[in-house]
């Protein structure tokens, strides 16, 4: 009969060594466990499996589930309380010797020369990533060209990866991906996008760039005029200001107007004065139908 404290079995499986070995460790320093068994499968997919408790063994796949993302690809993790005898053969591979009997000895054999990668079986770790259709996502790949990969925001990336064909997260999973993760995903095997052969990786500089863009723009944005869209009920303010300017709207006239600016430099409009109203406006503003004319306080 088991040991009360080794009735429990526990299983984490991940893409690539590092990350199983990794998710080992923190799993035998979370709780008691004892690591049994370790198997490894086609597309470098590899299992280890441990005994113990219920709750030790559940903390310890927690603790190693965790591990083994922050490092690698986490693929699967399972608990079975109370395994059946029956499967024992399956959860370690190596039958242990009956007690009172020697080990046979181990037969040495001559080391086999490593098999040659077949196309039938590549090493899908290392396949760059490929985008299966650049449909609806023009745009992105002209950024990707142009700026790099690290200059996407979160919501683009993540309609990125949903578009390449190799990509080890589902689009439920991937649409829900922080920034960070899929620029590390993306790092670990590059992209290739339609056309090319070569991948790229995302850079540090991808990053800088977007940030210069936005400075600029910003920039840009906070010297040039307001564009108002007249609307219904405006004709009264837009003739006054079309002829007397800023200076002549009554305190009323100068809050709806700023109001109608999500970028205007004043916080509280409704608390505002005429004079800081007017000072808001030192950008100039142009009104549809009058573009000819930059309407300025005066100075």
């Amino acid at each position: 009969m088991k040991d009360r404290e080794d009735i429990a079995l526990g299983m984490i499986e991940t893409i690539g060594l590092v990350g199983l070995i990794e998710a080992a460790d923190a799993a035998c320093k979370a709780a008691k466990v004892r690591v049994v068994d370790y198997e490894m499968a086609e597309g470098g997919l590899v299992i280890i499996k441990m005994r113990g408790s219920v709750a030790a063994v559940k903390a310890a796949v927690e603790a190693g589930a965790a591990a083994a993302q922050r490092v690698g690809q986490l693929w699967a993790t399972h608990v079975i309380p109370n395994p059946d005898p029956q499967i024992d053969f399956m959860i370690t591979r190596k039958k242990p010797p009956e007690k009172g009997t020697a080990p046979e000895p181990s037969k040495e054999t001559p080391p086999q020369p490593p098999k040659e990668k077949t196309k039938e079986h590549p090493d899908v770790s290392q396949k760059p990533f490929k985008l299966s259709t650049n449909e609806g996502i023009e745009e992105i790949i002209e950024k990707v060209k142009y700026y790099g990969i690290g200059y996407l925001n979160t919501k683009e990336l993540r309609r990125l990866v949903r578009n390449i064909e190799n990509f080890p997260y589902p689009p439920g999973i991937s649409g829900k991906m922080k920034r960070e993760e899929i620029i590390n995903e993306l790092a670990k095997r590059g992209l290739i996008l339609p056309g090319d052969e070569t991948p790229i990786f995302p850079s540090g500089e991808g990053i800088e760039r977007k940030l210069r863009i936005e400075e600029k723009e910003k920039r840009e944005e906070n010297n040039s005029p307001f564009i108002l869209v007249p609307e219904e009920g405006e004709e009264k303010m837009i003739e006054i200001l079309l002829r007397d300017g800023f200076e002549s709207l009554h305190l009323k006239q100068l809050r709806h107007l700023a109001k109608r600016f999500k970028n205007f430099p004043v916080m509280r409009i409704d608390q505002a004065s005429r004079e800081t109203l007017i000072n808001g406006f030192k950008r100039g503003l142009i009104i549809q139908g009058h573009e000819g004319k930059i309407i300025k306080p005066i100075d």
